[in-house]
């Protein structure tokens, strides 16, 4: 099974590239654009292996995948980077026909006329994808990338690959939190869960979905920090553990603060997902793209969900975050 998506990526413009030719051993016929080869080969991607041209739901080209040997690469009509991983494999490395997408880890293909998500296999029958529009990005000309540059910085620590949430579930926030607590469990203090929880993640994943999804609490970051504290009583140690939610304002900056800052992730949601509205996922790391001086790209780093790490997704398809301040 696999599931649908309609969409119409409308995202921040990158501007007009150059277009190069990849002489990746037999794979040169692939021409891509110059900001895409740079992320490639400074991200150790390897060879291209294969192009998908993504569709929404009026079978319109939205954005192209390239399958590379070390990751992926996904990126709009206005050659703007959406999503990329050096390191996971391409969510269509097993499809060459006709494929779909809903924008970040929205990865869709159809059959016998249904739609069904990759990476679920749920049947997706209703969808509303809103296009997001950024004026983060000015058009430009890259004719050279001479002057790019990335910085990045992640906490030092590593977030637990957990994947529960398959199926129907729609329990990608309790996932995240789940993630996010055994997270300050391994490098922050043995309190924030109790032992019967500590050595069990599914339990206590499964513990936070019964707290957190069936009152709703997880389709926005109020509803979420709700749920979150609600449950703590049942999974934590400590007496007090405060959690904040923004949902204006710069998260990209807050979550740099807590990366850099503190050493500790976030909770990030992700925009127009077609069954949840929502996607929830841990964000572990920041990046940065230099154009000279000029920042070009915002970037988050996180755990999908999904038993990936290391997936890199544009600023502008996050809408808020949630993250824990204190403890006492």
């Amino acid at each position: 099974m696999k599931k649908i998506i309609s969409t119409v990526l409308a995202f921040a413009i990158m501007g007009t590239m150059s277009t190069d030719v990849l002489a990746y051993s037999n794979e040169s016929y692939y021409s891509v654009p110059s900001m895409i080869q740079y992320t490639i080969e400074n991200d150790n991607m390897g060879d291209i292996v294969n192009r998908h041209q993504l569709l929404n739901q009026e079978n319109e080209q939205v954005a192209t995948c390239l399958d590379c040997e070390n990751g992926y690469i996904i990126y709009d009509v206005n050659d703007c980077i959406i999503e990329y991983s050096p390191t996971a494999e391409s969510p269509y490395a097993n499809y060459d026909d006709i494929v779909y997408y809903g924008g970040p880890l929205e990865y869709v293909t159809e059959e016998n006329g249904e739609f069904f998500d990759i990476t679920t296999g749920n049947n997706v029958s209703d969808f509303d994808f809103e296009p997001i529009e950024s004026s983060e990005y000015s058009i430009q000309t890259f004719s050279s990338t001479s002057n790019i540059r990335d910085v990045s910085w992640t906490v030092k620590g590593k977030t637990r690959l957990l994947n529960y949430n398959v199926g129907d579930l729609k329990a990608c926030g309790s996932l995240a939190t789940t993630i996010l607590l055994f997270y300050y469990y391994d490098y922050v203090s043995h309190d924030y869960l109790k032992s019967a929880y500590a050595n069990d993640p599914q339990k206590t994943f499964e513990t936070l979905r019964k707290i957190i999804e069936p009152q709703k609490t997880g389709t926005n970051c109020e509803e979420l920090t709700s749920g979150i504290e609600k449950a703590y009583k049942q999974v934590t140690s400590l007496t007090s553990l405060e959690t904040v939610s923004r949902f204006s304002g710069d998260y990209w900056g807050m979550t740099y603060y807590n990366v850099n800052a503190l050493n500790t992730p976030v909770i990030a949601f992700l925009l127009n997902h077609p069954i949840y509205k929502t996607h929830w996922v841990v964000a572990y790391g920041t990046k940065l793209r230099y154009s000279g001086s000029k920042i070009i790209y915002k970037w988050y780093v996180v755990n999908d969900g999904w038993g990936n790490d290391n997936v890199v997704i544009n600023s502008n398809y996050c809408a808020g975050i949630v993250y824990l301040t204190k403890c006492k």
